[in-house]
């Protein structure tokens, strides 16, 4: 059962907050910095993360000063399922960013295409992205071992396009997930 929690509108981006069932209905959420909060990395550091990235092979943009790890069109159609040519490139991608968890978060974001969907599933692009996002983070903690109190979701629907949408070509590169890495001063 999915639940509404929240809808919120930032930037031009309307962000949906949903819960699964009836464990905590915000198990997503970022916690409330303390005193102790970790300090962010510094804006060279996290340039020079995204270049070592980049150089291993991965798409990189960069999110508010933060480098984040693309990869495009990794579900099957209007489903939160992974398809199965995108594990391999999920696993090789979750190798190369894994050692950075001691000094990091994962934000990930999952984005749609504008064609809406037809699964009755996911009533809307948001629900259906951030599906998406869900879908990576469980795939992350128990496939990579990654521990999942450092992952955060987002579903942001059609926004932040990344090509147009006049063809199927285009609409595939929008359909993706951005493993946003907020990167931290070691401590």
């Amino acid at each position: 059962m999915i639940k509404l929690l929240a809808i919120g509108f930032l930037s031009g981006v309307i962000f949906v907050v949903i819960g699964c069932g009836k464990s905590n209905p915000t198990p997503d959420a970022p916690k409330i910095p303390s005193a102790s909060a970790p300090i962010p990395a510094s804006k060279e550091r996290k340039e020079a993360l995204a270049k070592e990235l980049m150089s291993k092979g991965l798409k990189i943009v960069m999110r508010d000063s933060n480098p984040s790890v693309v990869v495009l069109d990794p579900f099957e159609p209007n489903s939160n399922t992974i398809s199965g040519d995108s594990i391999k490139r999920l696993k090789e991608t979750a190798e190369i960013i894994k050692s950075l968890s001691r000094h990091a978060s994962f934000n990930i974001n999952g984005y749609t295409g504008k064609t809406p969907g037809q699964n009755t599933e996911f009533v809307t692009k948001e629900i259906l992205s951030c599906g998406y996002a869900k879908a990576v983070k469980i795939f992350l903690i128990k496939e990579c071992g990654f521990d999942g109190e450092h992952i955060f979701v987002g579903g942001m629907g059609d926004g932040n396009p990344t090509a147009g949408d006049e063809n199927l070509s285009e609409e595939k590169q929008n359909r993706r997930i951005e493993i946003v890495i907020i990167l931290y001063n070691k401590q």
